[in-house]
């Protein structure tokens, strides 16, 4: 029997989750309080400190707590500004009402336990260290998983394209995948039709391991409603159970496991996927969308090292996508030639192992 969240964990994750919203049938109109995740880690950070434990949230009075909040409201850049008496007043109220919560939401984490969904937080020590290092405060305070979660600790290899690619692009993501799975490399993407989904078919296909971090839907993969709709492409959810037993399988998510497709999670996972990564291979992007939004954050933050796929082979059919040389054009990025990856003497692990510097607008290897 798996280990349930700790009394300060289940605190946490009720004040974080909106499993209470949802359940009260809420979730449409959202929670009557939104906070960033650099609050509920400040302010968790604040309380273990203060009070010793999240525990004591129950006991401390009023004003106590109303200073709690304020320290965790408080911007870093102005130390003696907060927010308005009236909106620390208003978290109060929330964090009360929430509080009164955690056995609803230790039913609903027995069911999806039962359902092979566990969660793990920004105060266990089996989080993933790799978002904690590379987001900091902003790291998910919450993370819903199915699977082996110590794959989110081999920092691997992202690989990130388009929903709807050429079969150029295709190829090479799934040269791509092969040889990180026969190399012993992780592959991270998110999951979506296309290259997302290749990489991940392909790596298991050559006996490898992947890490899935989901924008929606966990639930309905974990339960095969997917099955029709995913036969075509997304062939690894056919067979997420037994690859999960097996280990070689992770799903993850910052979203509620019953959470629909919605554009502002999809988009927000990419920085995700990029700072599980230690490098990340663009394969196709178009002139918008969640690939390239993706890849400029990736390179303002620097989660990971930023390759990107020219296409040298494929002049007479599309040839580059329009993303990619908006990428290259950048000059912060690593031009990899298509050619290099379909050759047989392409390896990531040697790519993994190298420095490399900034020469004439592009990376090159010393």
């Amino acid at each position: 029997m798996e280990r349930m969240p700790s009394t300060e964990e289940l605190i946490f994750i009720t004040l974080v989750s909106d499993i209470v919203d949802r359940s009260s049938k809420k979730a449409d109109s959202g929670p009557s309080v939104r906070l960033t995740r650099r609050f509920w880690n400040k302010f968790a950070t604040i309380v273990k400190r203060q009070l010793g434990s999240l525990e004591m949230l129950t006991e401390v009075e009023d004003k106590d707590l109303i200073a709690l909040i304020k320290d965790a409201m408080s911007s870093p850049k102005s130390k003696n500004s907060t927010e308005s008496a009236a909106q620390a007043e208003n978290i109060l109220s929330f964090v009360k009402e929430r509080c009164e919560g955690v056995s609803l939401v230790e039913s609903t984490l027995k069911t999806f336990q039962d359902l092979g969904i566990k969660v793990v937080t920004t105060l266990n020590h089996q989080y993933p260290h790799v978002l904690k290092q590379k987001l900091r405060d902003s790291a998910p305070p919450l993370l819903y998983y199915s699977g082996n979660l110590e794959l989110c600790n081999d920092e691997g290899v992202a690989i990130v394209g388009s929903r709807q690619p050429n079969p150029n692009a295709v190829a090479v993501a799934q040269k791509l995948a092969q040889t990180c799975a026969t190399e012993g490399i992780v592959v991270v993407s998110g999951g979506a039709r296309g290259i997302d989904s290749e990489a991940h078919n392909t790596a298991l296909e050559y006996g490898g391991n992947t890490v899935v971090f989901l924008s929606c839907e966990m639930l309905d993969i974990l339960t095969c409603a997917f099955r029709k709709r995913c036969s075509d492409n997304r062939r690894f959810v056919l067979n997420a159970r037994t690859l999960i037993d097996e280990g070689r399988l992770l799903l993850i998510s910052a979203v509620h496991p019953n959470a629909k497709f919605f554009t502002g999670n999809a988009m927000d996972r990419n920085k995700f996927i990029y700072a599980l990564s230690k490098i990340a291979f663009v394969v196709a992007a178009n002139e918008s969308g969640g690939t390239i939004t993706g890849a400029k954050e990736n390179l303002k933050h620097n989660y990971s090292q930023l390759w990107v796929v020219e296409y040298d082979l494929s002049k007479t059919d599309d040839g580059t996508p329009p993303g990619n040389k908006t990428l290259l054009k950048t000059g912060k990025v690593k031009r990899v030639l298509e050619s290099e990856i379909l050759s047989n003497q392409f390896s990531v692990k040697s790519v993994l192992g190298k420095d490399y510097i900034f020469d004439r607008g592009l990376f090159d290897f010393q």
